[in-house]
C-alpha cells in the first residue's frame, strides 16, 4: 500500500508517524472540501461529523473490512437512526434547526 501512494522516499527520510499524519491531513482535507464545494454549489449540506472518520479510514486502511463500501453505508445508517431517534425520543422531531 505505501507504494502505491508514493510514500516509500518519504518514509525513508522521515518518521513514519509525521508521514501518515501529513498523508492524511491532506487527503482528508481535500475530500473534505471537494465535499463543501458540492453542498456550496447545489445548496444542500454535504458535511456531517462521520465524514471525518470515514476519510480516516478510507485512506489509512483502504483494503479493510471496515473501509468497504457496505460498511460503510451501514454505518452512516446506523448513525442516522440513532439520531432520529434521539430526536423522537425528546420529542424535537418537528423542531425547526438550531443556530
Amino acid at each position: 500500500m505505501v507504494a502505491r501512494y508514493g510514500l516509500e522516499p518519504m518514509l525513508a527520510r522521515h518518521h513514519h508517524k509525521y508521514v501518515w499524519a501529513a498523508f492524511m491531513f491532506v487527503n482528508g482535507f481535500v475530500s473534505i472540501g471537494i465535499l463543501a464545494g458540492l453542498a456550496l454549489f447545489s445548496g444542500t449540506p454535504f458535511i456531517f461529523p462521520s465524514l471525518g472518520p470515514t476519510a480516516f479510514l478510507f485512506f489509512f486502511s483502504p483494503l479493510s473490512p471496515a473501509s468497504g463500501p457496505r460498511n460503510t453505508m451501514y454505518g452512516h445508517a446506523i448513525g442516522i437512526l440513532c439520531g432520529w431517534g434521539a430526536l423522537w425520543l425528546c420529542g424535537l422531531q418537528n423542531a425547526p434547526p438550531s443556530t
